[in-house]
């Protein structure tokens, strides 16, 4: 299945940052295309002040941060997994304890950058199961951040090929709520190491990403 086939509707909008050379579609009415990550031009301006030492109070009208873990890797059968934040309005990513305001919003505040890199001499699949995209979101106290997201696909899977040393980057964007809280962002990254493998060969690779809310 080609990715210019295929038209995208979520809650929270996933959008491929490319995936091979020449390879486009579009999403809410912008084309993408191209590899490697986004590029803002120039040097991105400072995000925010450090991360507050212990014990500091802020003053009471400052909006909830969200404290950035800068990026977090995993790799399984030298697949690479990456996740990094990133600034909405600036489209830098955050760095280590770098934050962002999460102003009250009624659409999404927030995007996650999640790179895959295949680093085997040979093709592998990437699937995408039920047409689901394969990020969750849970709470501290095991609630679930509803998502509602839905790829529209021909077949009961979505399925993309990363030939070797090649990279594909998913944005993922969501409306975090403005409350001091801790979230977890799951990646549930499902491959096999050949084409058109059967369901039994399939494999998985799991990532998490804290989402820590504070002052």
């Amino acid at each position: 299945m080609k990715l210019s086939n295929l038209s995208l509707y979520c809650f929270i909008p996933c959008v491929l940052l490319g995936c091979g050379e020449g390879d486009s579609f579009s999403v809410g009415g912008v084309s993408l295309g191209g590899t490697g990550l986004p590029s803002t031009g120039g040097n991105p301006p400072i995000l925010s002040s450090p991360m507050p030492a212990e014990g500091e109070i802020l003053p009471d009208d400052n909006p909830f941060i969200l404290w950035s873990s800068g990026a977090i890797e995993k790799t399984c059968d030298q697949i690479n997994l990456k996740m990094q934040l990133i600034n909405l309005e600036t489209g830098s990513i955050l760095e280590t304890q770098q934050g962002i305001p999460l102003h009250p919003n009624p659409e999404e505040n927030i995007a996650v950058m999640i790179q895959v890199t295949n680093n085997n001499s040979g093709t592998t699949t990437e699937y995408f199961e039920n047409c689901q995209p394969s990020i969750q979101i849970i709470g501290q106290d095991g609630q679930q951040l509803a998502t509602h997201d839905n790829f529209e696909c021909a077949a009961n899977d979505l399925t993309l090929a990363h030939k070797p040393q090649e990279s594909a980057t998913y944005q993922y964007k969501f409306n975090l709520p403005n409350e001091p809280t801790s979230w977890s962002l799951n990646y549930h990254h499902i491959y096999s190491l050949e084409q058109n493998a059967a369901f039994t060969e399939r494999k998985s690779c799991d990532i998490s990403y804290p989402l820590n809310v504070d002052i």
